[in-house]
């Protein structure tokens, strides 16, 4: 069993006329041979902080500078990888992130990137600890 731990963010900016809109994307999921829903995080770097990564991996991913809130629930999952046939076990330390400016530009690991309302996030993501995550932000939010 690998063990990989990751951050990332719910990323949040005010939705007009009230409530709030969260940052989602599609990425290309190997492991299910289609598209994944999802929210921004990936690995952490040597000797780099979750905050740290998470921050990092919303501006690589969706070309988003963003900072954040608060800490939300650590989410614990396992998945199997078909290239290497493993079994892994991933942390997810998630974060309330607020929007701050589109940067313009990011990497290609999300085919696309896009706003939406945390009630239509939390139908939209493939995976249910990331609804579970997006739930959390709604309460804190007062959407829940």
């Amino acid at each position: 069993n690998r063990q990989e731990v990751s951050a990332g963010g719910v990323v949040i900016r005010p939705d007009n006329p009230g409530g709030w809109r969260v940052l989602l994307g599609d990425q290309r999921d190997r492991n299910r041979d289609g598209v994944a829903t999802r929210l921004p995080k990936g690995h952490l770097d040597p000797g780099e902080t979750a905050e740290d990564a998470a921050v990092r991996e919303v501006l690589e991913e969706t070309g988003h500078h963003a900072v954040i809130r608060l800490a939300l629930d650590d989410v614990e999952y396992e998945y199997y990888e078909k290239r290497k046939q493993r079994i892994v076990t991933k942390r997810v330390h998630f974060y309330l992130m607020d929007h701050i400016r589109d940067a313009g530009e990011r990497d290609d690991e999300m085919t696309r990137v896009y706003w939406c309302s945390l009630a239509e996030a939390r139908e939209r993501l493939t995976f249910e600890a990331e609804q579970t995550v997006v739930a959390q932000a709604a309460d804190i939010l007062g959407e829940g």
